[in-house]
C-alpha cells in the first residue's frame, strides 16, 4: 500500500515539474513579447520626438531668416534680463 502511494506521489511530483516548466516557458515567451513591444514603442516615440524637434528647428530657422532684426532684439533683451537677474545681490 505504501508503494502505491509513493508511486502516486512520484507521479504528482513529475506532473508538477512538467507544469512548472511549461509555466516558466510561457512566462519567458511573454516577457520576450513585452520586451519587443517596449522596444518598438520606444523606437516609435524616439522617431516621433526627433521629427518634432526637426520641425521646430526648421520653424525657428525660417523665422530667423524672415525676421532677423526682431530675432536679434529679442535675443538681446533676453540676454539683458538674464544678466540683470543673475547679477543682483
Amino acid at each position: 500500500m505504501a508503494t502505491d502511494s509513493d508511486a502516486d506521489l512520484q507521479k504528482e511530483i513529475e506532473a508538477l515539474k512538467t507544469d512548472l516548466a511549461q509555466i516558466r516557458d510561457d512566462l519567458g515567451g511573454l516577457t520576450d513579447s513585452l520586451v519587443g513591444r517596449g522596444k518598438d514603442t520606444v523606437t516609435h516615440l524616439r522617431k516621433s520626438g526627433e521629427e518634432r524637434v526637426d520641425k521646430s528647428i526648421q520653424s525657428v530657422e525660417q523665422y530667423v531668416r524672415e525676421q532677423p532684426l526682431t530675432t536679434l532684439l529679442v535675443s538681446f533683451g533676453v540676454g539683458l534680463l538674464t544678466g540683470l537677474v543673475f547679477t543682483r545681490k
